[in-house]
């Protein structure tokens, strides 16, 4: 039996991440946060499947909707989170957790050890396991 304190990312996260590529417009960056009930969507290279960013729906909301700005031309690379913080399948939940409330994110990207995007973790996801 895998006692709690040693449980990792990779039993919890989900492996159908929400993402997009950095040309996509804003208009759809919404879309698939609709369609996959989140509120934050990995910006990946297609080609490669490497984590560039994210988008929130704060990063929307204020990089688009406050300025007036049409979402359906404004790219997801203009209002990205650059460098945005991730874990790895084999990340402690405890460590994730933490990383979870310095950030006040309630999800965040699964990478791999060449920074390809391979899952979501989310806050609900973990709490469980570690409490």
């Amino acid at each position: 039996k895998v006692q709690k304190n040693h449980l990792t990312v990779a039993s919890v996260m989900r492996t159908t991440p929400a993402w997009c590529s950095a040309g996509q417009s804003a208009q759809t960056v919404a879309a698939i946060m609709r369609d996959y009930g989140v509120h934050r969507v990995s910006v990946i290279e297609p080609e490669t499947g490497r984590l560039l960013g994210t988008v929130s729906e704060r990063d929307l909301c204020l990089g688009v909707v406050a300025d007036g700005r049409d979402p359906r031309n404004v790219p997801a690379q203009e209002v990205m989170r650059r460098d945005p913080p991730a874990c790895h399948p084999d990340s402690h939940l405890l460590t994730v957790r933490d990383l979870m409330l310095h950030e006040r994110a309630h999800q965040l990207p699964v990478v791999d050890a060449e920074n390809r995007l391979v899952g979501t973790v989310f806050l609900a996801d973990l709490l469980p396991h570690i409490g």
